[in-house]
């Protein structure tokens, strides 16, 4: 069995990279098809060294563009397509390649079942099967595709440009009498939107999808250019169960979501360009000139990280700590891990573009929020941040300082500890851990504390997603580094150290069995993730 894989990019994440890695080291030659990205240059750079070929659009055509592209340049009998940041799981390709349906000479796609990846629900597909069974759509994201097949129905609707793309292609193999197939044993995460959940009195949990204003956009004029074309007569229960969706979701926007105002402009101008059946990329009227922003001279732009959970006591003090220190080209990314408090609407006051918010649809704890966050850093210089302590002035000079050197790859800073009144305690974050580098030193005692660690973005490339075995992301994530090149400990405290009795992260002991069952994971997954450390380490040297 021939295969091939497309994943279609746009300002891509480090969890691009993962998912390059993945499908390299199972053999299958992978195309990563980039629709003319602002951003993440380095992140493409890196997926090519990794062993994909890197097709650079120069405009952006949507999902349906980059994989028809995809589907005209595959040689092999299956092509494999791949949004930017789904996930697979153990087995996944295995499960998928090796079905039955395959040998189904009538079976045109082949999909998983998709789960999403803050809920764990299922979006796609019954897990509970044993065998392969046959489905009306499945959404691209996963979906292994006879490549001959689909080019003789046309490929993909390059009009639509992104959604209901899997719907109108499912809908065509199908009424040219082939069949859409969901092996229920691989299994795919993915997440649609930035789904949250309100409780509404009356109605209960309502789920928001939060999508921004080209997506809703997209929504409402794909579904009436699907109308025009008398494409929704032929699957008359989806087209219902989706016209009354879409009408909810505009009831949705007003009483739940933010940036109403657009939201509401751009489905009214879907709508219209729907009706007059104007498909292709959106051309919002008398659209503003886009503000270049050129970077900062002196020193290169950084990414921090924040993870917030009901943090309102603390959390003013700490954001305008970090936000002296940046300049315009910097970003300050925060993700939320379902606070009920008012540390939303402190954020929120503070109206700065250089602040960037998304809330999880659940809470997920500390490890699986901050990895959601630095995903989406996009500087060469990642820093991480607490909600709760407060940054001392020459932080991000002094450390940035110290990437200069390409060696680099992390660097710490001392830390004084203080109270909840913020009074200094005495002792200081370097004394208590006895912290310094090395490998073998922070096996067998962790030195790492996020709040007082920068690191190159290309770390989180190889430590993302964090291990759940181990105990904190911030220790996994300096090894990583330590792993990979040199770290840095500069003396100096540059933090407040805030500890209060509440905070997420810990001080205390830990009993000798949990310890040990955590060294053993941990080596574990130092060992899988050598090879590529060393490969990067070999070539850093260079």
């Amino acid at each position: 069995m021939q295969v091939e894989a497309a994943i279609v990019s746009y300002n891509p994440a480090p969890s691009l990279l993962k998912l390059v890695t993945e499908l390299v080291a199972a053999d299958i030659p992978v195309e990563v098809v980039d629709n003319a990205s602002a951003s993440g240059a380095e992140v493409l750079e890196e997926c090519a060294a990794a062993g994909a070929t890197l097709t650079l659009l120069s405009t952006n055509t949507g999902v349906a563009g980059a994989l028809n592209h995809a589907l005209e340049s595959a040689t092999a009998e299956w092509l494999l397509t791949f949004d930017q940041d789904s996930r697979i799981t153990a087995h996944m390709l295995e499960q998928l390649l090796g079905s039955d349906a395959t040998n189904d000479e009538r079976v045109a796609i082949v999909g998983p079942v998709v789960r999403d990846e803050a809920t764990a629900r299922p979006l796609q597909g019954d897990p509970g099967h044993r065998h392969w069974y046959g489905t009306e759509r499945v959404i691209t994201s996963g979906s292994l595709c006879r490549v001959d097949v689909v080019r003789a129905v046309g490929g993909f609707r390059t009009d639509l440009v992104i959604d209901f793309v899997d719907w109108d292609l499912c809908l065509r193999l199908r009424k040219a009498g082939w069949r859409i197939a969901i092996e229920p044993t691989a299994v795919l995460e993915h997440s649609i939107g930035r789904a949250t959940t309100h409780h509404v009195p009356l109605l209960g949990q309502v789920t928001t999808s939060n999508h921004a204003a080209d997506r809703q956009y997209y929504k409402y004029r794909n579904y009436l250019l699907l109308a025009r074309s008398g494409e929704l007569v032929d699957d008359p229960k989806w087209s219902v169960r989706t016209a009354f969706g879409l009408g909810l979701g505009i009831g949705k926007v007003l009483a739940l979501e933010n940036d109403k105002g657009a939201k509401l402009a751009a489905i009214a101008a879907g709508v219209r360009d729907g009706v007059i059946g104007r498909g292709g990329t959106r051309r919002p009227p008398h659209a503003p000139r886009e503000r270049v922003e050129k970077a900062t001279p002196g020193r290169p732009p950084i990414s921090v990280c924040m993870a917030t959970y009901n943090g309102a006591r603390y959390l003013r003090p700490q954001l305008d700590s970090i936000l002296d220190q940046l300049r315009p080209d910097d970003e300050l990314l925060v993700q939320d891990d379902g606070s009920s408090d008012d540390t939303l609407e402190i954020i929120d006051s503070y109206g700065d573009p250089r602040i960037l918010v998304v809330e999880n649809s659940s809470n997920l704890g500390v490890i699986a929020t901050f990895e959601r966050c630095l995903s989406r850093a996009r500087k060469p210089i990642v820093f991480l941040a607490d909600q709760d302590d407060e940054w001392l002035p020459g932080k991000v000079d002094a450390m940035v300082a110290r990437f200069a050197d390409p060696h680099v790859t992390c660097v710490v800073t001392e830390a004084l500890i203080v109270d909840a009144d913020n009074a200094v305690t005495g002792d200081s974050v370097f004394a208590y851990f006895h912290s310094g580098p090395g490998v073998l030193h922070n096996f067998l005692k962790n030195s790492y504390l996020g709040c007082c660690m920068a690191v190159r973005r290309d770390v989180l490339a190889v430590a993302l997603p964090v291990p759940r075995k181990v105990r904190t992301h911030d220790g996994w994530i300096g090894i990583t580094a330590d792993m990979m090149g040199e770290v840095v400990f500069l003396p100096t405290p540059y933090v407040r150290y805030r500890r209060h009795g509440a905070n997420l992260s810990q001080m205390e002991r830990f009993g000798l069995a949990d310890v040990a069952s955590r060294r053993i994971a941990l080596a574990a997954h130092l060992a899988r993730i050598a090879p590529q450390v060393l490969r990067r380490r070999a070539a850093r040297a260079r």
